[in-house]
């Protein structure tokens, strides 16, 4: 039977995260940070926290100090 999920590796989702944030101007060291904590998120359950949230911080520049 076939999944209707699919599974990525998580460094690959980092490194996903991590390229985004940086495209859009996002210091490395806040790209690192961001996408261990969405990813972390994920992982522990907390779907609501996770990667889903990075339109968000795209969309609202929230990255900007």
């Amino acid at each position: 039977m076939e999944s209707e999920y699919l599974v990525a590796n998580k460094n690959d989702i980092e490194n996903f995260i991590i390229e985004c944030m940086v495209k859009v101007g996002c210091k490395i060291e806040h790209a690192k940070a961001l996408a261990e904590c969405l990813v972390n998120a994920d992982y522990r359950g907390h779907f609501s926290h996770g990667i889903n949230r990075l339109s968000i911080f795209i969309l609202t520049k929230s990255y900007i100090n």
